[in-house]
């Protein structure tokens, strides 16, 4: 995965996907560009989670997890704990990056 400020239709070479920020949150893609999952942040709570986005009519339309997504990025077989320890640590290191890529 590669983060980039800006959503972008080229994908680098070796990568598996992008990671940039939407108005929700961030959206992640697969190999072809396509956002598939967004991570997202709980309003007053320090805990974020993994959404599927389908961006519809120039929006993402949020909802729970494929199995397919989640097979595709690898947290099918995780504990719930886990999966939100781990959109957690995206989540802040995307702001971490934004935050770096904004002071330039």
């Amino acid at each position: 995965m590669q983060f980039t400020p800006e959503a972008q239709a080229i994908i680098p070479e070796k990568s598996s996907g992008l990671i940039y920020p939407v108005e929700q949150g961030f959206a992640i893609t697969d190999k072809s560009g396509v956002p598939r999952l967004l991570v997202i942040s709980d309003e007053g709570s320090e805990f974020c989670w993994f959404v599927s986005g389908q961006k519809k009519a120039g929006k993402y339309r949020l909802s729970i997890t494929t199995d397919e997504d989640e097979k595709e990025f690898g947290i099918d077989g995780m504990v719930y704990e886990d999966v939100i320890s781990l959109a957690t640590r995206i989540y802040r290191k995307c702001q971490k990056y934004l935050a770096e890529y904004s002071a330039l």
